[in-house]
């Protein structure tokens, strides 16, 4: 049949019909595709984040989130912020954060939802970025008030940034919802007691952190108490969960002015270290202004003759503040802390500081090194001490006689310090609010001596760091 004889049989119009009919029914069968691509996607990539493996659960995932129209105009909004959700976890679990935020803000403009924001929190708050975090934790909660984690995390963060008040609304929130079970929280842990030892014993560090804490008064569940009755409560409820919660423990003996107390307890300032690792240093120097590590060195530099020291001990080393001082008048330098955590945050912040490291009790460690240091440096890290007799024998046994011990403890204001002087006149050391200890100047000295040193320079801190505003008063000491 000729063209012309086609065209008189199939009208054009009718052939332009035939067309769009078949591009539309091509273009529902290719939409059809693409919705059994991403489900098999997803399918593929939620198995492969259960089974652990993550770096297949992130490609099929991204596979998955290609099919999702960016713009989002989509009609399975849920499904498709619940895939960019995994999708964003996978990312994470691989370190790959940038990506990971980027996805879950990605899920939340799809459609917003509490795992979003909460998962979007704990990798802000992974890269440092505390403000965000607590503002994606915040979100969570607001879409989610049964949303226990959400509140827990976020009164943690609120700790950690000092924005008391606010933490302890948050702590107290997640702490209604686990104890107050007659609505169901979402993700109930199986076993809440030992989160909730934890949730009291924050809560109690935020209560008696408050400035003023016996006079001012704060409000924890509708109850309007002095702030420091308030943290007694919260360390007993503590204990009531774990017994053996020994940062509740020594918190509640600070509170008590427990007189039985000589030593925070190695369990203590471990655990209290291994859970501050990360942030130890931006809250010291930052958020508490901390200068004693600085001050140490100026102090040695002006009272003591310049030299090298063959044998370099910093004691209680944290992240290396203090060793990273000392570095350079070092032959061979020796960091030792109760805490591997913050030693190795140490390693990850400073490679190469320390020549070597020991994790463990200091006073042991001096103990087993007889006449081996020619410098002892200690900023900050005594004040978990009340007797220092122990410790003084320890670090007279590790000096040689032409060796040294420069160091710092804390004291009392002067306030502080005629109430202890009205007390007992011979008063030797007092268990802070803080849970560290403070020294007076002449125990200290009397300590010393009784172990066969002597003072060779001493000198009072004001302003080396800052509790809730206040100055917090302190002593440097050079010892021989």
């Amino acid at each position: 049949m000729h063209s012309s004889a086609l065209t008189e049989a199939f009208p054009i119009t009718f052939l332009f019909c035939v067309l769009i009919l078949v591009s539309g029914f091509c273009s529902h069968i290719a939409k059809a595709a693409d919705i059994d691509a991403k489900a098999r996607y997803v399918d593929a990539g939620i198995e492969a984040l259960a089974q652990g493996d993550y770096v297949a659960a992130a490609n099929l995932l991204q596979q998955a989130a290609q099919h999702i129209p960016m713009p989002y105009d989509g009609n399975t909004a849920y499904e498709d912020s619940s895939t960019l959700t995994n999708l964003g976890t996978a990312l994470g679990e691989i370190n790959q954060n940038n990506l990971a935020i980027m996805t879950y803000k990605r899920s939340i403009d799809v459609q917003p939802s509490a795992d979003a924001y909460f998962f979007l929190g704990l990798t802000l708050f992974d890269e440092g970025r505390r403000r965000e975090s607590a503002d994606a934790y915040a979100a969570a909660a607001d879409l989610d008030p049964l949303h226990w984690e959400a509140f827990s995390n976020l009164g943690s963060v609120l700790h950690d940034m000092r924005d008391l008040p606010s933490a302890t609304v948050a702590l107290s929130s997640a702490i209604a919802l686990l104890e107050d079970r007659t609505t169901e929280p979402t993700n109930a842990p199986y076993d809440p007691a030992p989160i909730l030892s934890q949730l009291h014993y924050i809560l109690g560090t935020c209560l008696v952190a408050s400035p003023d804490a016996d006079s001012k008064t704060c409000t924890v569940d509708s109850r309007s108490l002095p702030c420091s009755q308030l943290a007694k409560h919260s360390f007993s409820r503590s204990l009531d969960y774990d017994a053996s919660n020994t940062m509740s423990s020594h918190m509640l003996a600070s509170l008590t002015a427990d007189a039985t107390v000589t030593r925070a307890s190695n369990e203590y300032v471990e655990a209290l270290f291994d859970s501050y690792a990360d942030s130890f240093e931006h809250s010291l120097t930052v958020d508490l202004k901390y200068t004693g590590y600085s001050l140490l060195r100026a102090f040695v530099d002006e009272r003591l003759t310049p030299r090298m020291y063959e044998v370099v001990l910093d004691a209680g080393c944290g992240t290396g503040l203090v060793g990273e001082q000392f570095r350079n008048i070092s032959g061979t330098l020796i960091g030792v802390d109760l805490s591997q955590a913050i030693i190795n945050e140490a390693k990850a912040r400073r490679p190469g500081l320390y020549d070597r490291t020991v994790a463990g009790d200091v006073v042991e460690i001096l103990a087993g090194m007889p006449a081996q240091l020619d410098l002892l440096i200690a900023a900050d890290s005594f004040i978990y001490f009340g007797d220092l007799d122990p410790l003084f024998s320890a670090i007279s046994t590790a000096l040689s006689s032409s060796s040294y011990a420069a160091f710092t403890l804390e004291g009392v204001d002067a306030v502080e310090g005629a109430t202890l002087n009205a007390a007992n006149p011979e008063w030797r050391w007092t268990l802070t609010p803080s849970g560290r200890f403070a020294h007076r100047k002449e125990y200290v000295v009397e300590a010393l001596e009784r172990r066969g040193m002597r003072i060779e320079a001493y000198q009072p801190m004001a302003g080396f760091r800052y509790e809730n505003g206040k100055a917090v008063v302190g002593h440097l000491f050079i010892a021989s």
